[in-house]
This record gives structure tokens, C-alpha cells and sequence, in this order.
């Protein structure tokens, strides 16, 4: 069992922040107060420009195999018992631990996970799922990164599902069967046609609105605002007599995780 002492926390000041996000907004009284709790503040970017520390190419292909990953609709299988989940469990506290030692970027992790837990159709018996566990496994060990994201990515594409309709006695039946199984909300749900829809490529067109969808989306949420910690009316902040409480730190230990993942 390997036992991690917490990381101390760094402290930061303001100059050092604008020094490492020189792409950062002006300095307001809530970018104090969320400073004085978590020494750092809302970065009103999207951080592409902050390699964080690391090699400029490195962190630009972890971040290209990261937005191919998650744009993309993956499933995810559960672990299965035995060997190749401790092997995967020790891999992925690998990899957390080597963002908390600044080796690499969070965006390694997210791939990390979704690239070796993929589901394959007609891949779904525990001992199929080990194996290709352990051969994902094996490529990430062999530093092939850009052939696990190639698959991942184009399994995981958006497709338009096309549903043939279905007449209503076949409805009634499938609805008869459902509930007999004791599957009341799916036999609801396929009664009511709210079984309909899916995902939506980022470019689809919103029926409603007649505008691209990232468009749509982008209209819904309204332009940032600061709020003024001077108007009575505004309350964002509570405020501590003696100051913001402390954080307490966290430990976790190999044992802990390999009883949570199975």
C-alpha cells in the first residue's frame, strides 16, 4: 500500500498569477476575495496560451488528443474484477499523481480514462472486457497515445440514429413486456415518445432557433458580470470575523481506491 502526503499549498501573489496568465482580466474586490480563500482567482480565458510549465509541443498534443476526446460520445465500461483493474487502478493513481507533481496537464488524465475504458460494441462479457482492458493498457505502457485516441474518437462520433416507426399494436406489445419485466419507466417513456432525440453536433442546426447549435447554446448564457461588493444588495460573499476558514487536506491511499472501483 502507497500512502501520498498531502501537497502543501502554494501561495501565490497577484503579480505571479498575471506573470503566469498574462492573458488575465483586471484585478476586481471579488478576485480579492476569492484570492484570500483558494489563492487564485476566475481566469476569464480559455488557457490555451498556459502550457502550465511544460514543453509547449507536449502540451499541445495532450490538449488536441483531450478535445478530440470529449467532443466525442464515448461510453465507458464498468471494471471488472481481477488483475487488470488493480493494473488499471495503479495506472490511473500514476497519472493523478504526476499532475500533482507538475509532470503533466489534468487533460493527460481525462484521455487517460476515457481512451483505456472505452465500451466496444459486442465487447460487454467480463472477459472481453479484461482483455481489452489489458491491451489498452499495454499501448498507453508503450507510449502509444495517438493510436488509442484515433480509436477513441471514431467510435465515439456523433451519428444520426434513424428510428423506424412503430405501428401501435407492436407498441402495445413492446409496452406490455416492459412492464412485465418491472420496467415501468421505459415502458413510459417509449409509450410517450420521449425516447426521442439525442446528441447534436456542435454545427447542427437548432430547429427552433435556426442557428447553429455551439450559436444557440452560446445566446442562452448571458454576458459575465462583476458584481459590486459595495451595494447592500448584492450578497456573493459571507464574511468571517476571523477570516475565511482553513481547507482541510486530502489523503488517498491505493487500498481506498481499489475498494471504491470494485
Amino acid at each position: 500500500m502507497t500512502r501520498v502526503d498531502p501537497t502543501p499549498p502554494i501561495t501565490w501573489e497577484w503579480e505571479d498569477i498575471r506573470a503566469d496568465d498574462p492573458h488575465i482580466h483586471a484585478y476586481s474586490d471579488c478576485d480579492q476575495r476569492l484570492f484570500e480563500v483558494y489563492g487564485d482567482t476566475l481566469h476569464r480565458n480559455t488557457g490555451d496560451h498556459m502550457p502550465g510549465g511544460f514543453d509547449i509541443i507536449q502540451d499541445a498534443f495532450w490538449r488536441r488528443q483531450y478535445t478530440a476526446i470529449v467532443s466525442s460520445n464515448v461510453g465507458l465500461v464498468d471494471l471488472p474484477s481481477g488483475k487488470v483493474t488493480e493494473k488499471f487502478i495503479i495506472a490511473a493513481r500514476d497519472e493523478f499523481e504526476g499532475v500533482r507533481q507538475r509532470r503533466w496537464n489534468s487533460e493527460r488524465v481525462i484521455y487517460f480514462l476515457a481512451a483505456i475504458l472505452r465500451k466496444e460494441p459486442g465487447k460487454q462479457k467480463y472477459g472481453e472486457v479484461r482483455k481489452l482492458i489489458g491491451m489498452r493498457l499495454q499501448l498507453w505502457e508503450q507510449g502509444r497515445f495517438a493510436t488509442l485516441c484515433r480509436a477513441c474518437a471514431e467510435r465515439g462520433r456523433v451519428t444520426t440514429i434513424i428510428r423506424r416507426p412503430i405501428d401501435k399494436e407492436r407498441r402495445a406489445r413492446k409496452f406490455n413486456a416492459l412492464v412485465l419485466a418491472g420496467k415501468v419507466r421505459s415502458a413510459v417513456r417509449q409509450a410517450t415518445d420521449r425516447s426521442e432525440g439525442g446528441i447534436m453536433d456542435p454545427f447542427d442546426f437548432d430547429a427552433k432557433s435556426g442557428l447553429p447549435v455551439h450559436e444557440a447554446l452560446a445566446a442562452k448564457h448571458p454576458d459575465l458580470m462583476v458584481p459590486d461588493l459595495n451595494d447592500e444588495d448584492v450578497h456573493c460573499f459571507e464574511d468571517y470575523e476571523d477570516g475565511p476558514p482553513g481547507l482541510l487536506p486530502l489523503s488517498v491511499c491505493d487500498d481506498v481506491m481499489l475498494k471504491v472501483a470494485k
